[in-house]
């Protein structure tokens, strides 16, 4: 499986802080999915825009067979991860992202405020 992983922050793509994780979710992604290889890591403003392009240029050239977002998920309004998602989206599977929100909430209790999709 080719993972392509996107890091959605202002900070890291202006070179104003470290990306973390992006590395940390390919390394999750390799150590979770045996035989899976990052083809892809890019760090991306939080511009809607950006964010679909990039979304769709993955999809249409078919280069990964999955792509794995990073940031962009909370209240902000320049939080547009998920509006950007499922403008290309075919269909929701929102229990990915209930899962994700009850698997850090433990460990976060404000997880319950991200809005992740997939």
């Amino acid at each position: 499986m080719r993972v392509a992983v996107l890091t959605i922050s202002d900070r890291s793509y202006h070179g104003e802080r470290a990306d973390k994780t992006g590395p940390a979710v390919a390394e999750a992604a390799c150590r979770l999915l045996p035989g899976a290889s990052v083809v892809e890591q890019t760090i991306l403003p939080d511009e809607r825009d950006d964010i679909e392009w990039n979304l769709k240029r993955i999809a249409d050239t078919a280069s990964a067979d999955l792509v794995l977002t990073a940031g962009g998920t909370g209240l902000s309004p320049r939080d547009v991860t998920p509006q950007a998602t499922q403008a290309i989206a075919g269909y929701d599977v929102p229990g990915i992202g209930e899962l994700m929100r009850a698997a850090t909430r433990a460990a976060l209790p404000v997880a319950i405020l991200s809005r992740q999709v997939a």
